[in-house]
C-alpha cells in the first residue's frame, strides 16, 4: 500500500485509527528485530568456524611475519584463544549459535617456500575438520591379505590390485601409496606425461653418452623441477598442499632382496618437492608371495604399479653407472639415456581436506 495515495479525507476516523496502528506495530516489529540483531550478532555454526579462523591467522601473520616458520617443511600452529586475545577472532561465546563449544587451532606449514593455513577444529555438535588421511582410514579398514591398505609398523601400504585408493589433485588424477607416519599421503600420477630421458650425460665407463645414474645430478632430476614450477602444473593453490620430501636415490643391485625401503634409502636428498617411486614400493605393492626381488617377473602380478604405460623409478643399479630401474608392467634395469615417462610422486599435508568422493577410479577422493 502507497501511503502517499491514501485519501485521508474520504476516511473515518476509526479507519484511520487502525491504520495508525497498523504502521506503528510494522515500525515497533523492525525496531524490535534491530535491536535484537545488535545484541545476539550474526552467529555463525561451527563449519563456518573454520573460515573465521582462517582469515583471523592471516591477518594476525601480515601483521608478525617475522612468526611464521622460515625453513621449508617447518611447520606452527595458533590456538583460539591466541587468535582472540590479539582481536582477530571474536570471543566464541559471542561468535557461535548459543550452546555451541568449539576447541582448535590454526597449523601454518611452510611447504617449500608456499603458506598452508589450515583450521583444525572440534565442536560440541560432532562437528570436526574433515581431513582426508582420516577419511581414507575410516573408508579403508586395514588387512592382513588381499587387496587393501596394510599397516606396516609406523605407516599404511596400499597393496593389490583392484584398489579404492584414486585421488583427484590439482587437476590430475593419482593413486595413494602410503600413508606416512605423520599422516602425510604419498602419491603417484597416473596420468600419462611425455616421455623423457632419465640422464644423457658422457659416461666414461661407456665411453659413450649413455647417461649417469646419479638422480642428484640427473636430467630427470631438472625435469621434475621444471614441472613442479610450472604453474600450469601445479598452482600457487596446489602448491601449498605438496609438502617437501626427502627422496630416498640409493643404488640397488638386481638381486638384492632386502624390501623394506632400507637400501634405496641409504642415500637421500632432502627437501624436494617432487620425486618419483622407488624401485622398492613397485615389490611392496603386489600381492604375489613369490616377489622377492627385481628380476621377480611374477611381480607384477596383483600390482596396481604394473598396470601403467613405461615409467622411470628414482633407483639406479649398483652394478655400473649408467643404468636405472624403470616399471614397463616388469621392473628392470634400463640405460638412463633411454625413454620413459616421468609419473610425479608428490607428498600431500596431513592437513589436506576431504571435499568429496570414495576412493574408487569413478569416484576419486577429491581434494578440497
Amino acid at each position: 500500500m502507497n501511503i502517499k495515495n491514501i485519501n485521508f479525507k474520504n476516511m473515518d476516523k476509526r479507519t484511520i485509527t487502525y491504520l495508525g496502528i497498523g504502521i506503528s506495530s510494522i515500525v515497533l516489529l523492525i525496531i524490535i528485530l534491530v535491536i535484537l540483531k545488535l545484541i545476539v550478532g550474526n552467529r555463525i555454526s561451527s563449519n563456518q568456524l573454520e573460515n573465521r579462523m582462517k582469515n583471523g591467522a592471516i591477518k594476525y601473520y601480515e601483521k608478525y611475519p617475522e612468526k611464521l616458520p622460515t625453513v621449508s617443511g617447518n611447520s606452527i600452529s595458533i590456538s583460539i584463544d591466541e587468535l582472540v586475545k590479539a582481536g582477530n577472532l571474536k570471543s566464541l561465546d559471542k561468535l557461535l549459535k548459543k550452546g555451541l563449544t568449539c576447541d582448535g587451532k590454526v597449523n601454518i606449514n611452510n611447504n617449500n617456500g608456499y603458506y598452508l593455513y589450515q583450521p583444525v577444529i572440534k565442536c560440541s555438535d560432532g562437528y570436526e575438520t574433515n581431513l582426508l588421511y582420516k577419511k581414507i582410514i575410516d573408508d579403508n579398514k586395514t588387512v592382513t591379505s588381499g587387496n587393501g591398505l596394510y599397516k606396516m609398523n609406523d605407516y599404511y601400504l596400499f597393496r593389490g590390485e583392484n584398489l579404492n585408493n584414486y585421488v583427484k589433485f590439482a587437476n590430475k588424477n593419482w593413486q595413494i601409496v602410503r600413508i606416512n607416519n605423520d599422516n602425510s599421503l604419498r602419491l603417484i600420477l597416473i596420468d600419462n606425461v611425455e616421455s623423457v630421458v632419465w640422464d644423457n650425460r658422457y659416461n666414461i665407463e661407456k665411453k659413450e653418452s649413455v647417461g649417469k645414474n646419479d638422480y642428484s645430478i640427473s636430467r630427470i632430476k631438472d625435469t621434475l623441477n621444471k614441472y613442479f614450477n610450472d604453474e600450469n602444473v601445479f598452482s600457487k593453490k596446489d602448491k601449498v598442499y605438496i609438502v617437501p620430501q626427502a627422496l630416498c636415490i640409493g643404488f640397488r643391485n638386481k638381486n638384492a632382496t632386502l624390501n623394506d625401503g632400507s637400501i634405496e634409502c641409504s642415500k637421500k636428498l632432502e627437501d624436494q618437492p617432487i620425486g618419483l617411486l622407488q624401485a622398492n614400493e613397485y615389490m611392496l605393492a603386489s600381492l604375489e608371495s613369490t616377489c622377492k626381488n627385481t628380476t621377480d617377473k611374477q611381480c607384477k602380478n596383483y600390482n596396481y604399479l604394473a598396470k601403467y604405460n613405461t615409467y622411470w623409478t628414482l633407483t639406479s643399479n649398483s652394478s655400473n653407472t649408467y643404468e636405472v630401474y624403470k616399471i614397463s608392467s616388469t621392473l628392470d634395469t634400463y640405460a638412463a639415456y633411454t625413454y620413459a615417462q616421468p609419473r610425479f610422486v608428490i607428498t600431500l599435508s596431513s592437513d589436506t581436506l576431504y571435499s568429496s568422493g570414495n576412493g574408487t577410479v569413478d569416484s576419486p577422493y577429491i581434494v578440497k
